[in-house]
């Protein structure tokens, strides 16, 4: 079992990770009011929604081919949403920025923790530093802390560092290192 655990049954992946003794589980975020199929929302109560549940950003299919994929060589782990935020195409930039907006809200609404968010893409920052800057205000006000997957590299905790100084240092903006393997 992986770390931590991620999937949609969220009282399985729950009792799982009781048992092998981790503190939390990843959900994916639904990426829009028309997604469906999350009959475990209900079957939790809030209590464990707020102190054992983790959201994370995927893209959804519109952006990526990988999104039910659960082998960690093929996740997209958001790339494909981040890479449409920061596109010249304004039309893929806006729906984008809306989807990942929904998923944040969500989290907020359903007073999740903390949310994984997508690798700050190495080409072009400045949209996505941009929208974290935005939303880590509004964010901030439901305390949703805000982890950005980083490579654990020196290229990939430079890229955090400048992208955090961009924002202006919001305390809910924080790393969340990883290695890479046979990824990218």
């Amino acid at each position: 079992i992986s770390a931590p655990h991620t999937g949609n049954d969220i009282v399985s992946l729950l009792q799982d990770a009781r048992s092998d003794s981790y503190d939390f589980v990843s959900t994916n975020l639904p990426h829009s009011s028309e997604c469906s199929g999350r009959m475990d929302i209900t079957r939790l109560e809030s209590k464990w929604w707020s102190t054992t549940v983790v959201g994370q950003v995927i893209s959804p299919s519109l952006y990526s081919q990988n999104t039910t994929q659960t082998d960690l060589s093929t996740t997209d782990y958001g790339e494909a949403i981040v890479r449409a935020l920061s596109s010249n195409d304004n039309l893929s930039s806006t729906s984008a920025e809306q989807h990942l907006a929904f998923m944040l809200e969500w989290a907020g609404h359903m007073n999740i923790p903390a949310v994984i968010l997508p690798p700050i893409p190495q080409e072009c920052h400045i949209q996505y530093g941009r929208f974290l800057s935005t939303h880590c205000l509004k964010t901030s006000a439901s305390n949703v802390q805000l982890w950005v997957r980083v490579p654990f590299t020196e290229s990939g905790l430079q890229s955090f560092r400048e992208v955090h100084k961009m924002c202006d240092g919001p305390a809910n903006l924080g790393a969340y290192k990883f290695l890479f393997v046979g990824h990218f």
